[in-house]
Parts: C-alpha cells; sequence; structure tokens
C-alpha cells in the first residue's frame, strides 16, 4: 500500500467474491473510518490500469538510487563500511 505513497494511509486486497464481506466485516471493526478521498483515488488508479506503469517507474527510480548509494559507498566510504549489495528487486 505504500507504493502509492505512505501519506495515503491505505492498503487494499484482492480476494476471492465468496469471501469479500467476511472482509468487509472485519475491516470495518478496524477503524472507523478510512480517507474516502484518499479510496477514490486509489480506485481510479488502480481500476484504470495506471498502477502497472506506475509501479514499474517506481521500481526503477529506486533500482537507480540503490545503485547510486552503492557507488557513493564504494567510492567515498570503503574504509568505513561494509554492506551485501542487494539480489532481489
Amino acid at each position: 500500500s505504500k507504493i502509492l505513497g505512505p501519506g495515503l494511509r491505505l492498503g487494499w486486497m484482492l480476494v476471492p467474491e465468496h469471501i469479500y464481506k467476511k472482509c468487509e466485516l472485519i475491516k470495518q471493526s478496524m477503524d472507523a473510518c478510512s480517507p474516502s478521498f484518499s479510496q477514490v483515488i486509489a480506485d481510479k488508479f488502480i481500476r484504470n490500469g495506471y498502477i502497472y506503469e506506475y509501479t514499474e517507474n517506481v521500481r526503477q527510480e529506486y533500482k537507480k538510487r540503490g545503485l547510486a548509494m552503492i557507488e557513493a559507498l564504494e567510492k567515498y566510504l570503503p574504509d568505513y563500511v561494509s554492506f551485501e549489495k542487494p539480489r532481489g528487486g
């Protein structure tokens, strides 16, 4: 749920229709009210398919930033910092 931004304070689930009502009841018992405007934004973003391109762009940006951090650590702090390069995505 942090994909769209930590300030939105919402998450989502894709569940089979036969358990939807149970999930809805559980969610309602967890909080009084989720921010409606944020829900509408996220709903439109996901339903219109924008989430796929956005997620790929974010993934590429974080990859670029990660590589820049590794290069900086290796260049400027090789004697002071040890780390393992990430192998995941």
